[in-house]
């Protein structure tokens, strides 16, 4: 039995409680070796002397009671002590389960996260596999060729497809593959004198995702039959009126009358009045060249291939790319301000970012970026802004709040814009992506421009980001 030890008038003593004794002895030893036994309920005691000799006492002492009653403190004592013990024991057992628990709970959020994340990465980026096929058709001495030169924003030195003053010069289908998922189709006139043409031209409109029916002069009724074969096989066709040029020399209303004949003739709402005069060889060197409307055309075009997701396969190919770039980088800015509402939003808000760089790196590069690569250059910009990337990746398992999200869509808006801001910076100016020096000084400065410039936006809801225009506030980085 564990022997307790107290004090009682300047004298050590030991008790114990005699387990073998149903009653409970309370068993006291003195300094000297002698035991006292004590029964519960008994008036007299035992003494037993080391030597053994036994001899009984009577308990009701003044000294004897106030030893019983130290002895009874001591061993209640000593009770609680070891109560706390085992409630200490108990709670180190517990949080220890618990310290187990929530490794194990990290280790699968972490990999639930990973592979979250792998699959929006995957599914941001499939698009970028696909093929693009636009189709520019029309009858002969359309400016179908000239068109495709100034859609592509070609100069007479680079020019893609081939333009020549004799009338009806592009007599078969002719692709142009100018990039490997990317192919323009010049087609023969729907009514080319040749009606193998005609048939070749068919066949093509199957296979195509946009078609352009280009159309010139006043407005032709049997035009009607081919815009309606064109709508019946593609998912999209757009109406140019192309040489507007030759209504210089009349009143504007001369225009603006063939333009509504020929929205009536075709039952179309929208026409693009263009111009793309000076592509023929022959133009001398110095006429200028004369592009009008085009840029509207490639806007709605874009618009309709974005909801495809084939627009930055076409933008790959344009001189200019800084206005895609804006575009890429102020949807993923937007994106990842709505996503921070979401619970797990690291997953989301990582994926984004990560696609972010595929397309810009395809933009730039023609070449889809690998999974590996994209998700290796994120740890740079997070170790340069740990703070934040870590209370975002901790706040995704953390009930909404309202300010939790406030924050975490304003802390997920600016290190997007100044990742994706340093990435284009690198690969606009043709430096290795794979450059983590460039990358780190130049995502540190734009970091703090983006806090500030956010910051002040004084947002109380997440919500109040669609109203931005993140466009605008990309521009100023870029």
């Amino acid at each position: 039995m564990e022997e307790i030890e107290f004090y009682y008038e300047n004298r050590r003593y030991t008790c114990n409680i005699s387990q073998d004794n149903p009653l409970g002895t309370l068993l006291i030893k003195n300094p000297e070796g002698a035991v006292l036994e004590i029964t519960k309920g008994q008036q007299t005691g035992q003494k037993k002397t080391i030597t053994g000799s036994i001899g009984q006492v009577d308990l009701s002492h003044p000294y004897l009671q106030g030893l019983i009653s130290a002895a009874q403190n001591a061993k209640e004592k000593q009770i609680e002590r070891t109560r706390e013990e085992q409630r200490q024991a108990e709670q180190k057992k517990q949080l220890e389960f618990q310290r187990k628990k929530q490794a194990e709970e990290i280790a699968q959020k972490e990999e639930n996260f990973i592979q979250a994340v792998e699959i929006q990465f995957e599914e941001n980026i499939k698009s970028l596999s696909q093929m693009l096929k636009i189709a520019f058709l029309g009858k002969v001495s359309s400016g179908k060729s000239s068109l495709i030169n100034a859609y592509l924003e070609r100069d007479r030195s680079d020019m893609l497809a081939k333009v020549g003053a004799e009338a009806g010069i592009t007599t078969e289908p002719c692709e142009f593959q100018i990039s490997k998922n990317v192919i323009l189709i010049d087609l023969p006139g729907l009514d080319d004198i040749r009606a193998e043409n005609s048939r070749l031209t068919q066949n093509y409109l199957s296979r195509v995702d946009v078609s352009i029916l280009v159309v010139t002069g006043a407005a032709d009724a049997s035009q009607k039959k081919h815009f309606n074969n064109l709508k019946a096989h593609c998912n999209s066709v757009f109406v140019v009126l192309n040489k507007i040029d030759e209504w210089d020399k009349l009143n504007p209303s001369a225009l603006e009358k063939v333009i509504n004949q020929w929205q009536q003739t075709l039952q179309l709402e929208k026409i693009y009045p263009c111009c793309a005069n000076g592509y023929d060889p022959e133009t001398r060197s110095d006429i200028q060249l004369d592009i009008r409307g085009v840029d509207l055309l490639r806007q709605d075009i874009n618009g309709f291939l974005d909801t495809k997701g084939k627009k930055l396969l076409l933008a790959h190919q344009m001189p200019d790319k800084r206005p895609y770039a804006v575009g890429i980088i102020a949807g993923a800015v937007a994106l990842v301000a709505g996503q921070a509402i979401l619970p797990g939003r690291a997953a989301f808000i990582t994926a984004t970012q990560a696609a972010a760089i595929a397309s810009l790196y395809y933009l730039y590069t023609g070449e889809i970026l690998s999974k590996g690569t994209a998700f290796a250059m994120l740890p740079i910009f997070a170790g340069q802004a740990v703070a934040s990337s870590v209370f975002l990746f901790v706040t995704s398992f953390i009930p909404p709040t309202g300010v939790i999200e406030v924050a975490a869509a304003i802390t997920a808006a600016s290190i997007t814009i100044a990742m994706l801001s340093a990435v284009n910076f690198v690969l606009e100016s043709g430096a290795n992506i794979e450059d983590k020096e460039l990358l780190k000084s130049k995502f540190q400065s734009y970091q703090k421009q983006a806090e500030a410039l956010l910051k002040g936006l004084a947002l109380s809801d997440v919500r109040n980001f669609n109203k931005i225009n993140f466009d605008e506030i990309v521009n100023k980085f870029i």
